[in-house]
């Protein structure tokens, strides 16, 4: 097991069942969330490292989780995944401080950089 776990929030039931199975298969403690209401919940409940979220929730604000996530001390890396980004929103959540955006669909060696430099 590693030293390190995932706060996973992916609404998609398919592709969250697959970024689990590999993350586990990587060896990855993950907790997985499908509902952002939810997962906004546990997040000062939950130890985690690293933070990979579904950037398109629909009405749900995306920017003030992430703020959330940032007040964690120390602050996990946050990975966002996008199916369509608009340029303002990308730009806006760089300066979250987010340390990856991965375009879907995701492939394994984009999701292998990504945590890479999230624990790097």
């Amino acid at each position: 097991m590693k030293d390190y776990s995932v706060f996973l929030l992916e609404p998609d039931d398919l592709v969250r069942e697959a970024f689990l199975s590999i993350l586990e298969h990587k060896e990855y403690a993950v907790y997985p969330f499908n509902n952002p209401w939810e997962a906004e919940s546990f997040i000062k409940k939950i130890q985690f490292q690293i933070a990979f979220i579904d950037a398109s929730m629909g009405n749900f604000d995306i920017q003030g989780l992430i703020k959330q996530i940032a007040e964690i001390s120390p602050p996990p890396s946050v990975i966002l995944t996008a199916s369509r980004p608009e340029v303002d929103e990308m730009m806006t959540f760089f300066n979250l401080d987010v340390s990856s955006i991965l375009l879907k669909p995701v492939s394994i060696k984009e999701l292998d950089n990504a945590l890479h430099k999230a624990i790097n």
